[in-house]
């Protein structure tokens, strides 16, 4: 459960942005367009420093067409050989990745969302051979919008504050519990089993900047997921 729970999160923030030459008047349906906060166009790159990881890259190679939709695929020089996946549709941006085996697409920012408002960015069922079921559930919230927002000496206009939060619900014995304890010997091994699934999610709070993309993220449960943005490239 954690390690999946790390792979897609790590898979979503892996990312950061800084700018070159581009027209101000690119259309908002182009995803590479300045007005969008995680501009999208291949040959774009960032350099980011981690807590935990040191220095590394992520660029986006070219794009990738699944389940008739078409993505952008996003290398990390921390993973050769491995890519993620985000798109945009109209204002939305999208990341997709796969949790436990099963494919999962997440609404990670909603550019025409209000500050304060939050939304399910996705759900997906897990089951343990029969043993339990249950849902992790994403949740992304769009928290205030900075006019100008300074992180280790660097400042940025224009920025995003959003949350990122995985919880646990829908949880289920199958009949393999069921048929060995009692209603109230089930409800206390729930409560601890559910909480010990809920400690492992991860949540993240992240800063976009509009044209550049990622410039920040912090983790209070994780802090290999603290990083800032040294430099980058938008064509």
């Amino acid at each position: 459960m954690k390690k999946n729970l790390i792979y897609l999160l790590l898979s979503v923030s892996l990312l950061a942005f800084n700018s070159c030459k581009k027209s101000n008047d690119a259309p908002i349906t182009d995803s590479g367009s300045k007005e969008h906060f995680m501009p999208l166009s291949v040959g774009n790159s960032w350099t980011y420093n981690s807590d935990y990881y040191g220095e590394y890259t992520v660029s986006v190679t070219g794009t990738k067409d699944m389940n008739g939709k078409t993505y952008f695929t996003l290398s990390n020089s921390l993973y050769p050989g491995t890519l993620s996946y985000l798109r945009y549709e109209g204002n939305k941006l999208y990341t997709y990745s796969t949790v436990g085996g099963t494919a999962l697409e997440l609404l990670l920012v909603d550019e025409d969302a209000t500050a304060g408002q939050e939304w399910l960015a996705g759900k997906v069922a897990q089951s343990q051979l029969g043993l339990y079921s249950y849902n992790i559930k994403y949740t992304c919230k769009f928290v205030k919008l900075y006019e100008t927002y300074t992180y280790n000496g660097n400042t940025y206009s224009n920025v995003r504050e959003m949350n990122l939060q995985t919880t646990i619900s829908d949880f289920k014995f199958g009949s393999y519990y069921t048929s060995l304890y009692s209603a109230e010997e089930l409800a206390a091994l729930q409560t601890e089993m559910e909480n010990s699934l809920q400690s492992s999610a991860i949540n993240q709070t992240q800063f976009y900047a509009k044209g550049i993309g990622y410039v920040n993220q912090t983790s209070e449960t994780m802090s290999a997921l603290n990083i800032d943005l040294k430099t980058y490239t938008i064509k």
